[in-house]
Protein backbone atom coordinates (compact mmCIF):
# COMPACT_ATOMS: atom_id res chain seq x y z
CA UNK A 1 0.00 0.00 0.00
CA UNK A 2 1.67 3.29 -0.64
CA UNK A 3 1.96 5.89 1.57
CA UNK A 4 -0.50 8.47 3.04
CA UNK A 5 1.67 10.90 3.60
CA UNK A 6 4.78 12.40 2.73
CA UNK A 7 7.65 14.06 4.73
CA UNK A 8 6.86 17.24 3.58
CA UNK A 9 3.32 17.09 5.15
CA UNK A 10 4.85 15.61 8.41
CA UNK A 11 7.30 18.38 8.55
CA UNK A 12 4.13 20.82 8.14
CA UNK A 13 2.20 19.36 10.58
CA UNK A 14 5.62 19.31 13.13
CA UNK A 15 5.72 22.80 12.37
CA UNK A 16 2.08 23.51 13.40
CA UNK A 17 2.36 21.55 16.72
CA UNK A 18 5.29 23.34 18.12
CA UNK A 19 4.56 22.29 21.86
CA UNK A 20 4.34 18.37 21.05
CA UNK A 21 5.82 16.32 24.10
CA UNK A 22 5.58 12.43 22.87
CA UNK A 23 5.49 11.45 19.12
CA UNK A 24 5.07 7.84 18.03
CA UNK A 25 5.36 6.97 14.35
CA UNK A 26 4.83 3.18 13.12
CA UNK A 27 5.23 4.01 9.68
CA UNK A 28 7.27 6.98 8.07
CA UNK A 29 7.56 7.41 4.04
CA UNK A 30 9.86 5.13 1.96
CA UNK A 31 11.79 8.16 0.62
CA UNK A 32 11.62 11.89 1.31
CA UNK A 33 9.98 14.77 -0.98
CA UNK A 34 11.37 17.73 1.13
CA UNK A 35 14.66 20.01 0.49
CA UNK A 36 17.58 18.82 1.67
CA UNK A 37 18.01 21.82 3.25
CA UNK A 38 14.72 21.57 5.62
CA UNK A 39 15.50 21.23 9.09
CA UNK A 40 12.21 21.33 11.99
CA UNK A 41 13.37 21.35 15.33
CA UNK A 42 10.92 20.45 17.83
CA UNK A 43 11.87 22.35 21.50
CA UNK A 44 9.25 20.52 23.01
CA UNK A 45 9.79 16.98 22.54
CA UNK A 46 10.39 14.54 25.43
CA UNK A 47 10.56 11.15 23.44
CA UNK A 48 10.53 10.75 19.78
CA UNK A 49 9.71 6.79 18.87
CA UNK A 50 10.22 5.55 14.98
CA UNK A 51 9.17 2.16 13.80
CA UNK A 52 11.11 2.73 10.41
CA UNK A 53 9.70 -1.38 9.45
CA UNK A 54 12.39 -1.40 6.28
CA UNK A 55 12.11 2.39 5.40
CA UNK A 56 15.23 3.97 6.87
CA UNK A 57 14.55 6.19 9.81
CA UNK A 58 16.88 8.71 8.56
CA UNK A 59 14.69 9.74 6.07
CA UNK A 60 12.59 11.91 8.47
CA UNK A 61 15.81 12.07 10.58
CA UNK A 62 17.87 14.21 8.67
CA UNK A 63 14.65 16.57 8.43
CA UNK A 64 14.02 16.83 12.25
CA UNK A 65 16.41 18.61 15.35
CA UNK A 66 16.15 16.70 18.11
CA UNK A 67 16.92 19.21 21.23
CA UNK A 68 18.74 18.04 24.40
CA UNK A 69 17.10 15.97 26.64
CA UNK A 70 15.47 13.85 24.09
CA UNK A 71 14.42 10.08 24.25
CA UNK A 72 14.89 8.80 20.49
CA UNK A 73 13.73 5.19 20.09
CA UNK A 74 14.21 3.76 16.61
CA UNK A 75 13.19 0.03 15.65
CA UNK A 76 13.74 -1.38 12.24
CA UNK A 77 14.30 -4.50 10.10
CA UNK A 78 17.48 -4.71 8.42
CA UNK A 79 19.49 -7.10 6.16
CA UNK A 80 22.92 -7.33 4.10
CA UNK A 81 26.32 -7.18 5.48
CA UNK A 82 26.87 -3.61 6.69
CA UNK A 83 26.44 -2.34 9.82
CA UNK A 84 22.71 -1.11 10.54
CA UNK A 85 24.21 1.63 12.90
CA UNK A 86 24.42 4.43 10.64
CA UNK A 87 22.20 3.67 8.40
CA UNK A 88 19.52 4.52 10.36
CA UNK A 89 21.09 8.34 11.65
CA UNK A 90 20.32 11.30 9.84
CA UNK A 91 23.21 12.34 8.20
CA UNK A 92 24.41 15.21 9.92
CA UNK A 93 24.98 13.67 13.31
CA UNK A 94 24.42 16.92 14.60
CA UNK A 95 20.64 17.25 14.40
CA UNK A 96 20.70 14.96 17.59
CA UNK A 97 21.40 17.21 20.31
CA UNK A 98 20.01 14.77 22.63
CA UNK A 99 23.61 12.19 22.53
CA UNK A 100 25.92 15.16 21.87
CA UNK A 101 27.22 14.17 25.21
CA UNK A 102 27.05 10.62 25.52
CA UNK A 103 28.46 9.10 28.83
CA UNK A 104 27.67 5.42 28.45
CA UNK A 105 27.09 2.53 26.13
CA UNK A 106 25.13 -0.81 26.12
CA UNK A 107 25.30 -2.78 23.17
CA UNK A 108 23.97 -6.42 22.84
CA UNK A 109 24.94 -8.08 19.45
CA UNK A 110 22.76 -11.41 19.16
CA UNK A 111 22.26 -13.47 16.42
CA UNK A 112 18.77 -11.66 15.16
CA UNK A 113 19.96 -8.76 15.17
CA UNK A 114 21.41 -5.78 17.00
CA UNK A 115 20.18 -3.47 20.11
CA UNK A 116 22.02 -0.37 21.70
CA UNK A 117 21.34 2.07 24.34
CA UNK A 118 23.46 5.06 24.30
CA UNK A 119 22.71 7.80 27.75
CA UNK A 120 24.06 10.93 28.81
CA UNK A 121 23.11 14.11 30.71
CA UNK A 122 21.77 15.16 27.32
CA UNK A 123 19.39 12.48 26.23
CA UNK A 124 18.79 9.13 24.88
CA UNK A 125 19.11 7.05 22.08
CA UNK A 126 18.14 3.47 21.83
CA UNK A 127 18.06 1.33 18.74
CA UNK A 128 16.72 -2.13 18.03
CA UNK A 129 17.22 -3.63 14.69
CA UNK A 130 15.75 -7.16 13.59
CA UNK A 131 17.87 -9.48 10.52
CA UNK A 132 15.46 -10.75 8.03
CA UNK A 133 18.44 -12.57 6.54
CA UNK A 134 20.11 -13.52 10.20
CA UNK A 135 20.59 -16.89 8.82
CA UNK A 136 22.67 -16.07 6.09
CA UNK A 137 25.23 -13.81 8.06
CA UNK A 138 28.76 -14.28 9.52
CA UNK A 139 28.07 -13.11 12.69
CA UNK A 140 31.55 -12.30 13.70
CA UNK A 141 32.06 -10.02 10.50
CA UNK A 142 28.36 -8.90 11.26
CA UNK A 143 29.69 -8.02 15.22
CA UNK A 144 33.41 -6.22 13.72
CA UNK A 145 31.05 -3.88 11.52
CA UNK A 146 28.45 -3.05 13.99
CA UNK A 147 31.23 -2.24 16.81
CA UNK A 148 33.44 -0.02 14.50
CA UNK A 149 30.31 1.82 13.37
CA UNK A 150 30.31 3.44 16.98
CA UNK A 151 32.89 5.41 15.76
CA UNK A 152 30.13 7.39 14.00
CA UNK A 153 30.00 9.12 17.58
CA UNK A 154 31.86 11.33 20.04
CA UNK A 155 32.94 8.62 22.41
CA UNK A 156 35.59 10.30 23.90
CA UNK A 157 33.44 10.98 27.67
CA UNK A 158 32.40 7.67 27.59
CA UNK A 159 32.83 6.73 31.15
CA UNK A 160 30.91 2.98 30.80
CA UNK A 161 30.71 0.20 27.79
CA UNK A 162 28.90 -2.65 28.08
CA UNK A 163 28.71 -5.41 25.51
CA UNK A 164 27.10 -8.69 24.99
CA UNK A 165 27.58 -11.47 22.84
CA UNK A 166 30.63 -10.17 20.90
CA UNK A 167 31.62 -12.68 18.75
CA UNK A 168 31.64 -16.38 19.83
CA UNK A 169 33.37 -16.81 23.71
CA UNK A 170 35.56 -19.63 22.46
CA UNK A 171 36.71 -17.88 18.98
CA UNK A 172 40.09 -18.76 17.99
CA UNK A 173 40.87 -16.48 15.06
CA UNK A 174 41.56 -13.09 17.18
CA UNK A 175 41.94 -10.00 15.82
CA UNK A 176 42.17 -6.94 18.38
CA UNK A 177 41.48 -4.04 15.86
CA UNK A 178 37.82 -3.48 16.65
CA UNK A 179 38.25 -3.34 20.09
CA UNK A 180 41.51 -1.21 20.21
CA UNK A 181 39.82 0.71 17.53
CA UNK A 182 36.80 2.12 19.55
CA UNK A 183 38.58 1.53 22.93
CA UNK A 184 41.40 3.89 22.23
CA UNK A 185 39.01 7.06 21.64
CA UNK A 186 37.78 6.10 24.94
CA UNK A 187 39.81 8.52 27.22
CA UNK A 188 36.92 8.86 30.38
CA UNK A 189 36.21 5.36 30.31
CA UNK A 190 36.27 4.15 33.98
CA UNK A 191 34.23 0.26 33.45
CA UNK A 192 34.27 -1.66 31.16
CA UNK A 193 31.41 -4.60 31.14
CA UNK A 194 31.73 -7.77 29.03
CA UNK A 195 28.63 -10.46 28.82
CA UNK A 196 29.01 -13.92 27.37
CA UNK A 197 31.66 -12.35 24.84
CA UNK A 198 35.14 -13.49 22.92
CA UNK A 199 36.92 -10.86 25.72
CA UNK A 200 40.36 -11.69 24.94
CA UNK A 201 40.59 -9.11 21.89
CA UNK A 202 39.33 -6.44 24.36
CA UNK A 203 42.47 -7.92 27.61
CA UNK A 204 44.96 -8.06 24.79
CA UNK A 205 43.88 -4.27 23.42
CA UNK A 206 44.13 -3.09 27.19
CA UNK A 207 47.67 -4.55 27.67
CA UNK A 208 50.21 -1.50 27.77
CA UNK A 209 52.64 -4.42 26.60
CA UNK A 210 50.80 -4.43 23.07
CA UNK A 211 51.71 -3.38 19.97
CA UNK A 212 51.31 0.56 19.80
CA UNK A 213 49.52 0.05 17.02
CA UNK A 214 46.96 -2.05 18.68
CA UNK A 215 46.95 -0.66 21.71
CA UNK A 216 44.33 1.10 23.57
CA UNK A 217 45.10 3.67 26.75
CA UNK A 218 42.19 3.93 28.37
CA UNK A 219 44.43 5.92 31.09
CA UNK A 220 41.17 6.32 33.63
CA UNK A 221 39.81 2.79 33.22
CA UNK A 222 38.69 1.30 36.70
CA UNK A 223 36.61 -1.88 36.66
CA UNK A 224 36.77 -4.49 34.53
CA UNK A 225 33.40 -6.73 34.81
CA UNK A 226 33.78 -10.46 32.71
CA UNK A 227 30.74 -12.86 32.56
CA UNK A 228 32.97 -15.84 31.11
CA UNK A 229 31.98 -19.27 29.92
CA UNK A 230 33.91 -21.86 31.11
CA UNK A 231 35.74 -22.21 27.65
CA UNK A 232 36.36 -18.40 27.53
CA UNK A 233 38.49 -17.48 30.88
CA UNK A 234 41.76 -17.09 29.65
CA UNK A 235 43.21 -16.02 33.18
CA UNK A 236 46.80 -15.73 31.44
CA UNK A 237 46.20 -13.03 29.48
CA UNK A 238 44.07 -11.19 31.84
CA UNK A 239 46.74 -11.14 34.87
CA UNK A 240 49.32 -10.36 31.70
CA UNK A 241 47.72 -7.31 30.98
CA UNK A 242 46.50 -6.23 35.19
CA UNK A 243 50.48 -6.47 35.81
CA UNK A 244 51.77 -4.45 32.50
CA UNK A 245 48.82 -1.87 33.83
CA UNK A 246 50.16 -1.83 37.18
CA UNK A 247 53.82 -1.29 36.25
CA UNK A 248 52.69 1.54 34.02
CA UNK A 249 51.10 3.03 36.44
CA UNK A 250 47.20 2.18 35.41
CA UNK A 251 46.51 0.15 37.47
CA UNK A 252 42.98 -1.36 37.92
CA UNK A 253 40.78 -0.93 41.13
CA UNK A 254 38.72 -3.95 40.34
CA UNK A 255 38.14 -6.94 38.59
CA UNK A 256 35.24 -8.93 39.04
CA UNK A 257 34.71 -12.36 37.17
CA UNK A 258 31.58 -14.05 37.28
CA UNK A 259 31.24 -17.25 35.47
CA UNK A 260 28.46 -18.86 33.84
CA UNK A 261 27.23 -21.87 35.38
CA UNK A 262 30.83 -22.46 36.69
CA UNK A 263 33.11 -20.78 39.67
CA UNK A 264 36.40 -19.50 37.68
CA UNK A 265 39.68 -20.45 39.39
CA UNK A 266 43.06 -19.46 39.04
CA UNK A 267 42.84 -15.92 39.59
CA UNK A 268 44.79 -15.85 43.12
CA UNK A 269 47.36 -14.35 41.15
CA UNK A 270 45.47 -11.27 39.96
CA UNK A 271 45.10 -9.66 43.64
CA UNK A 272 49.37 -8.63 43.13
CA UNK A 273 48.18 -6.57 40.36
CA UNK A 274 44.78 -5.52 41.21
CA UNK A 275 43.56 -3.31 44.02
CA UNK A 276 40.27 -5.81 44.58
CA UNK A 277 39.65 -8.74 43.05
CA UNK A 278 35.84 -10.65 42.97
CA UNK A 279 34.33 -14.02 41.43
CA UNK A 280 31.74 -16.09 41.65
CA UNK A 281 29.24 -18.04 39.85
CA UNK A 282 25.74 -17.00 38.58
CA UNK A 283 22.89 -18.68 35.99
CA UNK A 284 21.38 -15.71 34.91
CA UNK A 285 22.55 -12.60 32.55
CA UNK A 286 22.34 -9.48 33.59
CA UNK A 287 19.09 -7.85 32.26
CA UNK A 288 19.07 -4.39 30.06
CA UNK A 289 18.04 -2.27 32.77
CA UNK A 290 20.49 -3.53 35.47
CA UNK A 291 23.43 -3.22 33.14
CA UNK A 292 23.60 0.71 34.61
CA UNK A 293 20.84 0.83 37.09
CA UNK A 294 21.05 4.35 38.25
CA UNK A 295 20.20 5.55 34.52
CA UNK A 296 17.14 2.87 33.92
CA UNK A 297 14.57 5.45 34.80
CA UNK A 298 15.96 8.88 32.64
Amino acid sequence: MPNKISVTQLLDFFVNAPFLRDIKLNSIPDSSDAPPGRVVSLPYVKSLAVFADRAYSSILLNHLFLPSGVLLHLEFDFSGEESPLPTFLPNAIENLQNISCITSIYLDLYSEGVSMRMDGPSGRLSMWGYRTDWSEVIFVDSDRRVLRSLDYFVLSRIQRLAITNYEFPGLKEIDVSPPHYILDGMNDLRTLRLVQCNNLPFILALNPNQNPSKLAVCPKLEDLILYVDEDSFNIEELTSMAEERALQDAKLSSITIIGLGFVPGGILGLREHVARVEYGAEDELPQWDSTFGDEKDR
